[in-house]
């Protein structure tokens, strides 16, 4: 899956008007939804690699209430915590 397919999901879902969906969004993550998606931008590609792919081993993409975690299967990693 490619970093703004995982983008797109996570826009879609928070503009669905399922009021249970958009509970078990909110619950899921407290972090700031404009904020999540600017950090999905920003590291949108691995700083190392240049990989934009996420998932099958590829790397991974992270965001709980205050956390935001972007891993790269070349080994990098970031990690930003919400104030």
């Amino acid at each position: 899956m490619t970093f703004e397919l995982a983008k797109d999901i996570i826009k879609q879902i928070h503009m669905m008007k399922n009021d249970k969906m958009g509970i078990l969004f909110r619950r899921v993550s407290k972090m700031n939804f404009r904020k999540s998606l600017e950090l999905m931008e920003k590291y949108s590609k691995c700083q190392k690699c240049g990989s934009e792919y996420i998932g099958d081993g590829e790397g991974t993409l992270v965001v709980t209430d205050d956390t935001f975690i972007r891993t790269c299967k070349c080994g990098w990693r970031v990690e930003i915590k919400e104030e």
